[in-house]
């Protein structure tokens, strides 16, 4: 993903000149466990998560993480490698609620995207199709209520991670994680 748009209403260029500009340029609170992420994806963090479904099946995804602005708006921007150098996925976390949207300019590989609240409850996904460079807009793929937390993983894993609706997930982070 290249970025978050900072509006409530926003078109691929920044801004249709609607909704309010939203304050993502103060650093999310601090995440308990994070670590330097490994090369090539040094300017993120990484953390585990711990993702318990209704159900009681519990995942621990090793996640990088943006927190920042600069590295929400880099996100998954140009990467290639669709296994992401063995991190489960990309963890964007915000200081507060936000309705931005998310976008694909400049990026490689399909992903999903699920946005969670404050709590770690799921609010909604998408599947993202990337959009090339040479495009004027992209599509636009909203969260369905505010969102402090979205996870961007490779289109078809949410499921392996126990992050779809039908598993009503709930996640927690923290903690030194591992890449495989």
């Amino acid at each position: 993903m290249v970025g978050v748009c900072l509006l409530t209403a926003c078109g691929s260029s920044g801004s249709s000149g609607a909704g309010r500009p939203i304050d993502v340029s103060v650093p999310s609170p601090p995440i308990h466990g994070l670590r330097p992420a490994r090369a090539p994806f040094t300017a993120f963090e990484q953390v585990r998560a711990t993702v318990v479904t209704a159900a009681g099946a519990t995942r621990t995804p090793c996640l990088l993480v943006a927190r920042t602005s600069a590295a929400r708006a880099r996100g998954l921007m140009g990467v290639t490698d669709a296994t992401l150098g063995g991190y489960d996925g990309m963890l964007f976390a915000f200081a507060g609620d936000v309705t931005g949207t998310f976008w694909m300019k400049d990026t490689v590989i399909p992903l999903s995207v699920v946005f969670l609240d404050g709590a770690g409850r799921r609010v909604s996904s998408a599947e993202m199709t990337p959009c090339p460079t040479s495009a004027t807009t992209c599509p636009l793929y909203p969260a369905r209520a505010p969102y402090r937390w979205a996870i961007e993983v490779p289109v078809g894993h949410l499921n392996a991670l126990g992050l779809t609706a039908t598993d009503r997930p709930r996640v927690t982070l923290g903690g030194a994680c591992t890449p495989s």
